[in-house]
């Protein structure tokens, strides 16, 4: 937008070079202004042609540069703001799979042997905890239910915990699910504009 404006101020200070060598040429001629002026543009009207087609010209040139500069920022800045999205969305996914694989594993190991944490047991339930939001309900529903899990003793109690559990983790990945759905639609759209 600079670069637009520097060159209109550039045009404009070359049609003021030429107001010099007009205010010279119509002093010479006898007459009134409008008489001068008439018998001006009638003796030089070749030149004044000229040298405005050679204004409009480069009025035009630097327009259409201007706008496809312009033009060309926009579609960059869309292109950027596209591979953002596509990069969130690999990033959301890669997450959904991981803590998917976190809670399958978790879930197959407890069902066996409830006291078996062994330390990659830890680790992938601390994951999953450090991985959650837990400023989300659901996510707060979860550490709920996984206190209660490990609080109880009943295996009854502890299996019931263990499928309430199981069904709000489904329920916290297709939350994620439905969020990189609609990232990637967004993403479409972006895609559809440059188009």
């Amino acid at each position: 937008m600079r670069i637009f404006f520097l060159s209109v101020i550039f045009c404009f200070l070359a049609f003021l070079a030429f107001i010099p060598l007009i205010i010279v040429t119509l002093s010479s001629y006898e007459g009134g202004l409008f008489e001068s002026l008439q018998y001006f543009f009638t003796q030089h009207s070749g030149v004044i042609v000229s040298l405005s087609t050679l204004f409009l010209v480069s009025g035009l040139a630097l327009l259409a540069t201007h706008l496809a500069n312009s033009s060309a920022e926009r579609l960059e800045r869309q292109k950027r703001k596209l591979s953002a999205e596509i990069k969130l969305a690999e990033f959301r996914q890669d997450w959904i799979n991981r803590t998917r694989d976190d809670f399958a594993l978790l879930f197959a190991e407890l069902r066996r042997n409830k006291n078996s944490l062994d330390g990659e047991l830890q680790f992938k339930l601390q994951r999953i905890v450090l991985s959650l939001n837990p400023k989300e309900k659901e996510t707060k529903r979860i550490y709920a239910l996984m206190k209660d899990w490990a609080d109880s003793s009943d295996a009854k109690a502890s299996q019931i915990a263990l499928n309430v559990i199981a069904t709000k983790a489904g329920e916290i990945l297709k939350i994620e699910w439905d969020r990189l759905r609609a990232d990637l639609e967004g993403a479409q759209d972006i895609g559809r504009r440059d188009e």
